[in-house]
Order: C-alpha cells, then structure tokens, then sequence
C-alpha cells in the first residue's frame, strides 16, 4: 500500500465525516462514507479490517445524528481508536 495515497484517501474520508456538504442528509453522508471506504479497500489503500472500522465509524455518526445523541464525539473517540490499531 502506498502510505501517501492511504494517508490522502483518509484525510478526504475524515472531510467527509466532520465536515460533510452544508446540504448533505445524515443518509446521504452515510452512504458516501461507506462508499469511499468501499472504493479505497477495492483500490488497496486500506484492508478489510480498516474497511470495516470506517464503516463502524460511519454508523455511530449516523446513528448519533438521526437519533439527536450528544455523545457522538466519545463514540467517535473509540471508533478512532480501534481504526488506528488496525494500522
């Protein structure tokens, strides 16, 4: 894997997660996660394993969002942390 590439790719998955388009529905930011990490394990950027915690990511978020959770950040901060041991 290219580290430059993988690093790129997580940064704009990142974007898309704390700063989606003003206009973006939670379902809309959702699918767009999930697909990105879908493209980037597809492309070899990032493993199964790293697929499958972005997506876990992807789902607190949405879940947070659609359900009005104020705790989002803490399960953000485990999903963070379970992304980077898969590093």
């Amino acid at each position: 894997m290219n580290i430059d590439k993988k690093n790129e790719a997580l940064t704009a998955w990142r974007h898309v997660l704390d700063s989606p388009e003003i206009r973006m529905a939670a379902a809309d930011q959702y699918e767009e996660l999930v697909r990105l990490a879908d493209n980037y394990q597809r492309g070899g950027l990032i493993s199964e394993e790293e697929r499958n915690a972005l997506i876990f990511e992807a789902t607190n978020r949405y879940a947070c969002l659609v359900t009005g959770n104020r705790e989002c950040s803490q399960l953000d901060d485990v999903s963070i942390e379970h992304a980077n041991r898969q590093t």
